[in-house]
């Protein structure tokens, strides 16, 4: 009867039946496996309703859940996982099936491994996109399987006591649930192997071997709680204790991403939200309390936006109430008052939004909010609201503007418009100036803060091709690679500081330092990260992203340059050019565009095209035609995504080669 109840799920798997069938198989492989065993003390210790003191071990392991997730164990492990799986999708499902197996060993109890193990690897499912219901099914019934393999090892060493045979103990108590752990590891790779959420790696030793040795401190914490709970040194509650200091010990001092005030705020969030019961009305405050005085100062901290990660890891931008108040004295020229309609299509937590829905509300005027971006929606947004100003990214400018029946609709009510975020065309521009009415404001600025330069598009036409110049209480410097000021007309990085200007990024002192310059008299400015130049009316042209600048066989070479030609083929809407590794170059410019609706050209014909518009020294190594360009939420180009791709695509190729390549030998081999 029990291999037959182990068989049934394996085959229902296999089916794909839905998760609430594999929770009903768990269950019944529990019962079975225990009950094939004659009743004896042993069983009295599994079933036996938990004492007072065991339940202890379920608050130690939910904290030591949220210090894996906090301070980058987590992480470390799932990073090995994928390395062990080259990168597929099931590394998530597989971490957390065996996270939940270690947990379970360590506390003896389900309720607290689904607890901490939902804590380390649910919501990283979620961000990268499996689906909820397979998330939660997934950590519930591996919850299960814990409670199921754990116990059976359990029962080796209580053999004796139960006066079973060692051999029958095992059998009947681990090899069903060990079995029924594989049937449903294929489940889970059935499901998840083949999608692209998580694109799949080349695996490779060396890659396995750097990950293994950044994990190898969490893969030793539960080996060495495990031989403590099995070898008698302590119970399951002492190893929560147990595996929260080795967890705080391994992210302060070993991977060092989080100090002690870190760990203060977290046990005191996690005792408060965890273990504090109670009706809502628990957390308000008593009747007749008032809020204890705080003193506002210009530097207190006011909001933390993160930054579009489109050069890396997303961080933490601090900024404070002198940055806020500044960007609302900056748009005192823009139309901004009571009677005035801003209609914001851009995420809330983005500082594009910010910046208009602060000054709107500030001011008294409405704020007009959508849903998700639509182009028609926008459009039947601004006309039956009757908006009058609107600030977005030259991609959302282009996707209106592209709309059939745009010239249509009424936008007379539009007293200006803002574009911010990336770079705007010269031909986006005058577009915006012909079609749409109302004043036109070309930004340029960070979510950091630092120098803004304005370009009042409408009163300088002759000015498209810059981003205007620094507002008043704005200075903008030019650095050179020696990191001093160059001449006028000379390009470099561009430096900006002002009354805007963000205190640093979150727990990381690094990147801030890396972010600030000082000149000569100690004043502090911000980085840009940009390339670009003052002409002689001091107004500043952008040249490119410093990190962007491909350097081709010892040729500085501008993408925007290059994305700048290619949008004046008939064909194309929108173009990003990266580079990529070159053997013979170094780099090489690598081109993705993007066809206007209802068009279709070759790509090597567009390459071709592009190439006799093109200095020798910028010609492209290959053209790749795509149906959309990475974007952020926000709509800012995703350049490393497209780099990334590529190389990806490369590595592939070069697999299939050696791959067949060596298929072809042996079979020539074979033949001789």
């Amino acid at each position: 009867m029990t291999w037959a109840m182990t068989v049934l799920p394996v085959a229902l798997l296999l089916l794909g039946f839905p998760i609430f069938v594999i929770l009903l198989a768990t269950s019944a492989i529990v019962i079975i496996s225990f009950y094939a065993i004659p009743p004896t003390a042993l069983q009295q210790v599994m079933f036996g309703t938990l004492d007072s003191s065991a339940l202890l071990a379920v608050p130690f392991f939910i904290f030591a859940g949220e210090i894996m997730g906090f301070g980058g164990i987590s992480r470390r492990l799932v990073d090995w996982t994928k390395s062990l799986l080259g990168g597929t999708k099931a590394s998530l499902p597989i971490t957390t099936v065996g996270t939940c197996v270690v947990f379970g060993a360590i506390s003896g109890s389900s309720a607290a491994t689904v607890a901490a193990v939902g804590r380390i690897t649910f919501k990283p499912m979620v961000d990268a996109g499996y689906d909820v219901r397979f998330a939660a099914g997934l950590l519930t019934a591996s919850g299960l399987i814990d409670n199921m393999i754990p116990p059976a090892i359990a029962m080796i060493l209580y053999a004796a006591v139960a006066e079973q045979s060692l051999v029958r103990v095992f059998t009947a108590g681990f090899v069903p649930g060990f079995l029924f752990a594989l049937a449903f590891v294929a489940y889970i790779l059935a499901k998840s192997w083949r999608s692209t959420i998580d694109p799949p790696e080349p695996f490779t030793w060396r890659r396995l071997a750097r990950e293994t040795v950044n994990a190898a401190w969490a893969l030793g914490m539960p080996l060495i709680i495990l031989g403590g709970i099995y070898s008698g040194l302590f119970s399951a509650t002492e190893a929560g204790g147990v595996a929260c200091i080795y967890a705080i010990i391994v992210s302060m001092l070993v991977y060092r991403e989080v100090g002690f005030a870190d760990f203060i705020r977290l046990s005191r969030r996690a005792a408060y939200i965890k273990f504090t019961a109670g009706s809502f009305e628990d957390w308000l405050a008593p009747p007749g309390a008032r809020p204890q005085p705080v003193t506002v100062l210009p530097e207190s901290p006011f909001n933390i936006i993160y930054s579009s990660g489109t050069t890396g890891i997303p961080k933490g931008i601090v900024q404070p109430h002198a940055l806020r108040w500044g960007s609302l004295r900056q748009t005192r020229d823009r139309g901004f008052g009571r009677d005035m309609v801003t209609l914001a299509s851009t995420p809330l937590y983005s500082n594009t939004t910010l910046i208009s829905t602060l000054s709107t509300l500030a001011r008294g005027g409405c704020v007009v909010l959508m849903e998700k971006f639509d182009a028609t929606v926008f459009l039947d947004l601004a006309q039956r609201e009757r908006a009058t100003y609107a600030i977005m990214v030259p991609v959302q400018f282009q996707r209106i503007l592209a709309c059939p029946g745009f010239d249509n609709y009424d936008l007379s009510s539009f007293r200006a418009k803002s574009c911010a975020g990336a770079p705007c065309p010269i031909e986006l521009k005058r577009e915006i100036l012909a079609r749409w009415p109302g004043q036109f404001f070309d930004v340029y600025g960070m979510t950091e803060g630092g120098g803004v330069c304005m370009l009042a598009a409408h009163d300088l036409p002759g000015k498209l091709h810059t981003v205007g110049k620094p507002l008043p209480g704005h200075e903008m410097l030019i650095i050179g690679e020696d990191n001093r000021p160059v001449e006028t007309g000379s390009s470099g990085e561009i430096v900006g500081r002002s009354y805007n200007m963000m205190t640093g990024y979150r727990r990381q002192a690094g990147k801030t330092q890396e972010a600030e310059w000082f000149s000569a008299d100690g004043q502090r400015y911000l980085r840009t990260g940009d390339i670009g130049y003052f002409d002689e009316d001091g107004f500043l042209v952008l040249i490119d992203r410093k990190k962007d600048m491909i350097i081709s066989g010892g040729f500085n070479i501008y993408p925007s340059d290059l994305e700048a030609v290619l949008r004046t083929h008939p064909d194309i809407a929108e173009a990003a050019v990266v580079g990529v590794p070159s053997r013979q170059w170094g780099e090489t410019p690598v081109a993705f565009v993007v066809l206007k609706e209802g068009r279709t050209v070759l790509p090597a014909a567009a390459k071709d095209w592009a190439n006799l518009n093109l200095g020798k020294t910028q010609r492209l190594a290959e053209l790749h035609v795509l149906s959309d360009l990475p974007r952020s939420a926000v709509g800012k180009l995703l350049k490393r995504e497209l780099r990334d791709r590529y190389v990806q695509s490369l590595a592939h190729a070069a697999a299939s080669i050696n791959a067949a390549a060596k298929a072809a030998f042996c079979e020539g081999a074979n033949d001789g």
